[in-house]
């Protein structure tokens, strides 16, 4: 056992970047039929949007007025692993014909672990361990007495952290199995 799991780095944290701030896209303001009205874009494509709703005057400054909630950031703070907050930033106003005049404001999201999201951080939060790899049990040696050799089965076992069921981690078992050399000084694995 002790040298698969050396061999092999067992526990093993499977890790995956974790952005420190997305930019959710951007939100363009037009003043029509005496009201204020609202459009998300989440690419840089202008038709392709989430809304057209109505808004207010007030929407107009760097506050979070009509910024969306981001949904995948709301699942992980409802489970208590990250809190977050949301702003908006003026930029330069649209100068596409179909959207000339409209007030320009991107969207930002910057996520904050909770104590219970710190568990599972790594590299300074630019990662998180979304699943542990561990050895399970031996489960069949074959010895090769002319050769000096030895096959050992094992089993490792996979387990989601929290943040797993995030990024969609399968769980399990599998089989595995390592040659072992007979020399003088004991076994190796190969």
């Amino acid at each position: 056992e002790k040298l698969i799991k050396e061999k092999y780095q067992l526990p093993k944290n499977d890790l995956q970047d974790f952005p420190q701030s997305v930019n959710g896209g951007i939100l363009l303001y037009e003043f029509t039929n005496n009201a204020f009205y609202v459009r998300q874009i989440l690419s840089w494509n202008p038709w392709m949007y989430t809304g057209y709703r109505k808004s207010s005057e007030s929407a107009l400054t760097n506050s979070t007025e009509d910024v969306p909630r981001y949904e995948f950031f709301d699942r992980m703070q409802n489970d208590g692993l990250i809190t977050y907050t949301s702003e908006k930033i003026r930029t330069e106003d649209y100068k596409n014909e179909h959207f000339a005049g409209w007030k320009v404001f991107n969207c930002f999201y910057h996520p904050s672990f909770t104590e219970e999201g710190k568990k599972y951080v790594f590299n300074n939060g630019s990662q998180i361990i979304i699943s542990i790899t561990e050895l399970g049990s031996i489960t069949g040696i074959v010895e090769n007495k002319e050769s000096n050799s030895a096959v050992v089965q094992y089993t490792t076992t996979k387990r989601a952290t929290p943040f797993g069921k995030f990024y969609n981690v399968s769980e399990g078992t599998t089989n595995c199995q390592a040659v072992f050399v007979k020399f003088d000084d004991g076994w190796r694995m190969q």
